[in-house]
Order: structure tokens, then sequence, then C-alpha cells
């Protein structure tokens, strides 16, 4: 039977093929992924976007007035990924934790202190997509870790906690921490650097705020890892 080559680099565009033919050269254009439906069909290249449906991002930003706690979003989120924060800290979901969401309604539970003037930030997945690649789900850290690309941490930290950023990150890499006891301000974790830049300082970094909750993107050499939101 004669084999046929696919390298994952070209863009191909072309009908279902027969394995028993072996096509000299394909052509074509746009981002196509090879779809294997089985020894007698063959293989097929689709679009992407068939089988990858486009993820969009969207960040509301609201400001409050010290009272109002019910919000409507301007699309209806995916659950599993919407970040919730106040003044840059990260806010819990759930009926016994910060808040709840329904379709595109965002109520911030009686617990969550409000000022007027707060800025509160809301980024998701619009229901219709699918989380970023490259995040992880979120876990627990109580021992020093290096991490990796997409890493969302709870960090259960003691004296002493030190977690390395990664090493050669590229441009828009993310990590995420969250303080898990609410004991920043006692325990002190230490933010490795790296050989990397944060905040655009060659210093590490000491979280020492309680209930912190923050993401670190590198934005390249020159500034290096820097802290969002930046309230």
């Amino acid at each position: 039977m004669a084999r046929t080559r696919v390298r994952g680099s070209q863009q191909l565009n072309a009908d279902l093929v027969d394995l028993n033919d072996t096509p000299s050269s394909y052509t074509g254009s746009g981002d196509y992924l090879v779809k294997v439906k089985s020894t007698t069909d063959g293989i097929e290249f689709v679009d992407k976007d068939t089988i990858l449906p486009p993820v969009t991002w969207v960040n509301d930003i609201y400001t409050s007035d010290g009272s109002q706690r019910v919000y409507t979003l301007s699309s209806t989120p995916n659950t599993d990924s919407v970040i919730v924060t106040l003044e840059g800290m990260a806010l819990s979901n759930g009926a016994l934790n910060d808040y709840t969401i329904s379709g595109t309604t965002l109520t911030l539970n009686a617990s969550v202190p409000l000022e007027s003037g707060m800025k509160i930030d809301v980024t998701y997945v619009t229901s219709d997509g699918i989380a970023t690649p490259g995040l992880r789900n979120w876990f627990i850290v109580d021992e020093n870790y290096s991490a990796v690309n997409g890493d969302r941490m709870i960090l259960d930290a003691t004296a002493g906690l030190e977690i390395t950023l990664p090493t050669s990150p590229s441009l828009s890499d993310e990590v995420y921490f969250l303080d898990g006891p609410g004991n920043f301000a006692s325990t002190l974790p230490v933010i490795k650097r790296n050989g990397e830049k944060i905040m655009r300082l060659s210093e590490d970094l000491i979280i020492n705020v309680n209930n912190a909750g923050f993401r670190l993107v590198y934005s390249g050499s020159t500034w290096g890892w820097i802290i969002f939101p930046n309230n």
C-alpha cells in the first residue's frame, strides 16, 4: 500500500484522499487539520474552525458605587472560565463564597466589602467557545515548585515557600496565583524570577498581602513578567 506523508507545518486543502493514492503535493491556503477516518476511507483535511471553534475572551469592567451588587455581563460566560477580581483581589465563585453567576447576571454576595470607586474586573470565555489552550486546572501547591506556562496555583503557603517562574518564557505566557489560607502577609511566599524581570525589576517578588490573587503575564525581556490586573 502506498503511503501518504503529511508534514505538520504545511497548510493543506484537499478532499478526501484514499490511502491507495500517493499525491505528489497538496496546495491550498488556510489552517487545516488532518482527520483520520478509517483505513478504508482514508484521510480528510478540514478547516480547524469546524473542530476547534474560535475562542473569544471578554473583559467586563465595572466601577462600584458602594452598594450595587448585581451586574449584567455583556455576554453569557462559560462558567468554568470566569475570573472575577475586586481591586485586583481574586474572588471565589459559589453561594457560600464571594459571587454567583446565572446566565449574564453576576451577583456579589453580601460578604464582599464594597466601597465607592472600587474596580470590579470580570474576564471569561463566551459560552460558545472553549477554554484557552494551555491553561491547566487549578491545583494546590504547598511546597517549592517550578511553574510552567498556564499553571493556575492555589498556594497553601508556609514560611519559605518559593515558586520559580517558567524557564525561557515566550510572549504572552502566563501563570496564576491565589492565596488559599489567606496568610501571605505572614508567610511571605517568594516568586523567583528565574533570570527574567518582574514588574520591570531584576528582583524576586515577595507577596505580603493576605488573600492576594493575580496572574503574571510575560511581556518580553525588556519589561519581563507583569502583574495583571494591575490596579
